[in-house]
Parts: structure tokens; C-alpha cells; sequence
């Protein structure tokens, strides 16, 4: 994927082995695809890219160009999915194989489905070029499936508004909402159901085949907390998040989860304290939200339920 963001830029040879150097990413790594890069480091680069182009809409204009090819196995395995839905739960399960310390789900509500994206890591910040890079690039996959005339139903960015945040909405043509708990694109269930091609079975397998050997290679170990975290902070706004329903989400029966969490010395109250607490104080800093806004983000029922939190934080 890295290939595909840095080969389209005009950027001169010292000047990029000198950002390559200050992330710590050797040009080697650039010239294998299944090269695992640390994603502090790619964030950082990208970052980095946008200030020496003076692009700082580069994320998003370098996502309007995707191609399924640029996501590796996991990306042609979308693309010849029978249906949207499909091909959404097929990335959601596979995209640990290719990036590491990654939230994403696929959350109905309503009439739409909502496809969320989030770096796990608080301490990678800032996001916003592969925030902005990742929905793009995801709306762009929709349109090569739905045709180009297709709109995402809404955006929502994690980062605080930009001063010409008109340029984002000429490519996306569709509302934007800045400040949230995640990065997302808003589109209907109807769109995602409607079998558009027959798959070819025995591509699917290889393809699959490949990606589960892909991921047998990656060594990351994850506690059970941090799998509760992910949900939480995915879910909070959007669905519920106690016991039962976290649970069901990671297919373990609630007490086995629950006498889990109390080894690790915490519990679902706690965790969820914990993200409203943190997703409270990010969203603060960035701006001065409306507490009614602020306490809907976080998925209380009323903004002096809210206070009242806040207070004891």
C-alpha cells in the first residue's frame, strides 16, 4: 500500500530518503509489498509527505485513486465479492493481516450501515492524513463496485475540522461530521445487499488462503481488554456496550469474559469509563463542542448524566 501513496508524488530523492530516515523506514522496506511497517512509523510519513508537499488535503487525494490491487489479496478478495455486505465483513476479518493496532466494524442502523475505521493507539496522533486517505480510499471502493455516480450517505472524521474543509466535501459530495468518536462511511443497507456479480468460488479460496497464511505470520498479542477496548470504542454511540452484548460480539459466553477481565484487573464498567473519559478530553481539546453533542457522541442518555461523569473524572 505504501507504494501505491508515494509513487504518483513529486517529491525529490534527498528530501524523501531524508523523511524515510527521520521515521526510521529503510528505502528497502519500500520495495517489498509484504514488508510489515510499524504504523506509527507510516502514519508519521504520511503526515510528514503532506507538510513537504504543501498538500495538506493529500490523504484523501491520494484514497480518490485507490485501486483494489492497492490493498494486496485483501483488496481484490472486496472486489469480487458477490455483494457489498460481503465484501465489508470479508475486509473487516482479513485487514489484521495487512496493519496492525487497527479498530473497524461494520455496524448496522436503520436503513444505512456504518464501516468504521480507527488506529487503536491514542499515542499515534496526529492521524488525519490516513484518517482522510482510509474513507477515501473506502468510498472510492464502493464507487468502483456501485459505479461512480454513488454517494456515501454521510462522513465522519475523528480529527477537528480543517480551515477549508470545502475541498473535502468537492470529492466526497456528501455531509461531513468532524470531531467523532471514530472515522466512518455512512451507506445504505439496501446498497450493500443487492448481489451485483456471481464470485468465482475458487478464486475466493486461493485468495482466502492466501491471506490466512498472511495472517499465521503476524505476532501481535492482544489481551482480552484490549479486544474490549476495540469494541467499546468502535461501538459507544452507535450500540449497545455492556456484558452480554460484548460478549456475543467476541463469541465468548459473558461470565467466561467477565472472570477474563477481573484477571486483568478491570471490568466493562471501567473499560468503558476509561474511552468515554479519554474520547471526552480529545474531543475537547479540539474544539468546543455543545455538551447535549458531546454527551450523544459518548452514548449517554442525557447531557446532565454527562456532567455528572465528567465531574467525577
Amino acid at each position: 500500500m505504501l507504494l501505491g501513496i508515494l509513487e504518483p508524488l513529486d517529491i525529490g530523492p534527498p528530501k524523501f530518503r531524508a523523511l524515510l530516515y527521520r521515521n526510521s523506514i529503510s528505502p528497502s522496506q519500500l520495495d517489498d509489498p509484504y514488508s510489515r511497517i510499524p504504523l506509527g512509523r507510516f502514519v508519521s510519513l504520511f503526515e510528514d509527505l503532506a507538510i513537504a508537499l504543501d498538500r495538506p488535503f493529500l490523504g484523501a487525494e491520494v484514497g480518490a485513486r485507490y485501486q483494489a490491487a492497492d490493498m494486496g489479496p485483501i483488496g481484490i478478495l472486496f472486489s469480487i465479492s458477490s455483494s457489498l455486505r460481503i465484501g465489508f465483513e470479508r475486509f473487516s476479518r482479513y485487514l489484521s493481516a495487512f496493519a496492525t493496532s487497527t479498530d473497524i466494524s461494520l455496524i448496522p442502523e436503520g436503513d444505512d450501515l456504518i464501516w468504521t475505521y480507527r488506529i487503536g493507539d491514542p499515542a499515534i496522533w496526529p492521524r488525519r492524513q490516513d484518517a482522510e486517505y482510509a474513507i477515501s480510499a473506502t468510498c472510492q471502493m464502493i464507487r468502483d463496485y456501485l459505479g461512480e455516480s454513488w454517494r456515501p450517505v454521510a462522513v465522519h472524521f475523528e480529527h477537528a475540522e480543517p480551515s477549508d474543509s470545502e475541498c473535502l466535501g468537492r470529492l466526497f459530495k456528501a455531509p461531513m461530521h468532524f470531531a467523532q468518536p471514530t472515522n466512518a462511511v455512512v451507506f445504505r443497507q439496501e446498497q450493500a445487499d443487492r448481489v451485483t456479480r456471481r464470485e468465482d468460488t475458487a478464486m475466493v479460496a486461493v485468495l482466502e488462503r492466501h491471506i490466512h497464511d498472511l495472517m499465521a505470520t503476524a505476532s501481535d498479542q492482544h489481551s482480552v481488554s484490549d479486544s474490549v477496548r476495540s469494541y467499546i470504542a468502535m461501538y459507544i454511540g452507535h450500540a449497545s456496550v455492556t456484558l452480554p452484548a460484548i460478549a456475543d460480539a467476541l463469541g465468548i459466553p459473558a461470565r467466561t469474559l467477565q472472570r477474563q477481565l477481573t484477571r486483568e484487573g478491570t471490568s466493562i464498567r471501567a473499560l468503558v469509563r476509561e474511552e468515554r473519559e479519554r474520547l471526552a478530553l480529545r474531543l475537547l481539546r479540539e474544539g468546543n463542542p455543545q455538551i447535549s453533542a458531546l454527551a450523544d457522541t459518548l452514548g449517554y442518555s442525557a447531557p446532565t448524566a454527562f456532567s455528572r461523569a465528567f465531574k467525577t473524572w
